[in-house]
């Protein structure tokens, strides 16, 4: 009986080690989640509001500083896709509801247009304010 009783106890011992904070490979809690990143600064976004030419977005002009990203939400209830008038950047399709991914805005400003509703026309100022100079059809 106590050849049982010391191998009981040995085997607590062994336990009760092999749970310290001391030993490596213990245990370890689940780490907090990712806080969400705060926005860039330099980020701007415009609603896409409907198809009624230069008040088709929100704001419009809208401005940026210098390298700023843009981001574009549509709230109307039909899909757009916006696209700068050199053709720099596209939005791709945007259904209501969606979001496009950020949009780098070259030095200078951009004009864009709706893709699929070409009456709808915008414009991101430059970091000075100045509206760049459209050219093209959208105009």
């Amino acid at each position: 009986m106590r050849v049982g009783i010391r191998l009981v106890a040995a085997a607590l011992m062994f336990v009760a080690v092999g749970c310290g904070s001391s030993g490596s490979g213990g245990y370890s809690p689940t780490p907090n989640p990712t806080p969400t990143p705060t926005p860039t600064p330099g980020a701007g976004a415009v609603s896409i509001v409907g198809e009624s030419g230069n008040r088709s977005f929100n704001p419009n002009p809208s401005a940026l500083p210098a390298n700023g990203m843009i981001t574009f939400t549509n709230t109307h209830s039909v899909t757009h896709h916006i696209v700068a008038n050199d053709g720099s950047w596209n939005t791709g399709d945007l259904p209501p509801g969606a979001s496009s991914a950020a949009i780098a805005v070259p030095a200078g400003g951009s004009n864009y247009h709706c893709s699929i509703h070409p009456t709808m026309v915008g414009v991101v100022n430059d970091s000075n304010g100045g509206t760049p100079p459209c050219t093209g059809q959208w105009c």
